[in-house]
């Protein structure tokens, strides 16, 4: 038989344990956040463009300070705020635009996806607001059927995607330029 003594100990030993579970919990705090609608007026959290003006697709990230989201208009913007070390420790939930189930020039915001289990083309010529974009995709069978069709289309998962492919991206953009005579031509 339990003591008083040993009793109080092992009751006030439950309110860790069961904090042992929550509050820090990525997944726990995830499930609180869900995708909204961006905005008429919203301006994206990297460059300040009105995000609903552009084509292409676009993130929204759930963070943690408060219940909150911040919208990018486009996913290259959603990665290049998403990959700052300040920012990485606030992430409670990416979205994107899955091109499964919209279109480019007006993606429908019911089509937001977790974009961790999105599959991002890479290659794809047409520009989004802030030059080529990361396209996504809900399933890797259309991603892949998507690359497939492009001259130097590639499939990324989101842990794929760092500074080394966003800066590819902008190259790319810049090769474009200079191929359709539109590059810089000096001071």
């Amino acid at each position: 038989m339990l003591n008083r003594r040993t009793l109080l100990l092992l009751l006030s030993g439950l309110p860790l344990v069961g904090l042992s579970g929550c509050g820090g919990s990525r997944g726990d705090s995830a499930a609180n956040c869900s995708p909204r609608p961006f905005a008429a007026d919203e301006s994206c959290a990297v460059c300040g463009m009105t995000i609903v003006e552009y084509p292409g697709p676009k993130g929204q990230v759930c963070v943690d300070d408060g219940n909150r989201s911040v919208g990018f208009c486009s996913t290259s913007d959603l990665f290049a705020w998403v990959l700052q070390p300040e920012n990485a420790t606030r992430i409670r939930q990416a979205y994107v635009h899955d091109l499964m189930q919209t279109e480019w020039e007006q993606p429908d915001d019911s089509a937001l996806i977790v974009a961790r289990k999105a599959h991002f083309v890479i290659g794809d010529p047409r520009m989004a607001s802030m030059g080529p974009a990361l396209v996504p995709f809900g399933e890797r069978d259309a991603a892949k059927a998507h690359a497939d069709e492009l001259e130097e289309g590639r499939v990324l998962t989101y842990d794929d995607i760092d500074w080394d492919v966003l800066n590819d991206l902008t190259q790319s953009m810049i090769d474009q330029q200079h191929h359709n005579g539109g590059g810089h031509h000096g001071h």
